[in-house]
């Protein structure tokens, strides 16, 4: 049998194809009954897998199943980019938790840190937006990287 007559994972065409075992799956529910429950991110270090495998283990088993082997029991903010929110998985079935909402105080509060923190840049830009050359030492580097 050539190439051209075996299909996806090497079998000839219109074989079935076994079913793989589920081994991250199986090594994430252990280190969740293990360790408690963790993030995605948290799960790969401790089983030495990439972040990826891992999202990509608890989706399937998610959509596949529902929440028969994993549910969000909690929700952690990450603090790194946007202050997403992080779902945190547990082993065993059960509800999710609902993701938490920021209320518009807290939203308001957010912008306003924003605002302070990059107050120069903002005034820099929207004076170059109303065509005021802006001043300082950094003018002429502005004016070269926006023609």
């Amino acid at each position: 049998m050539d190439a051209a007559e075996l299909g996806q994972g090497g079998q000839a065409r219109g074989a079935q194809l076994m079913p793989m075992p589920a081994y991250t799956r199986t090594a994430i529910v252990q280190a969740l009954r293990q360790h408690g429950p963790q993030s995605a991110e948290n799960l790969a270090e401790v089983l030495g897998l990439r972040k990826s495998a891992v999202k990509g283990a608890l989706s399937e088993a998610r959509g596949k199943y529902g929440t028969k082997f994993f549910r969000i029991a909690g929700w952690r903010r990450y603090t790194g980019r946007g202050s997403n929110w992080v779902p945190i998985y547990a082993c065993g079935p059960g509800e999710d938790v609902a993701r938490p909402v920021l209320t518009a105080a807290q939203r308001n509060e957010r912008h306003a840190r924003y605002r302070a923190r990059m107050r120069d840049v903002i005034r820099i830009r929207n004076r170059v937006r109303r065509g005021v050359q802006p001043g300082g030492m950094w003018a002429q580097l502005l004016a070269r990287s926006n023609p």
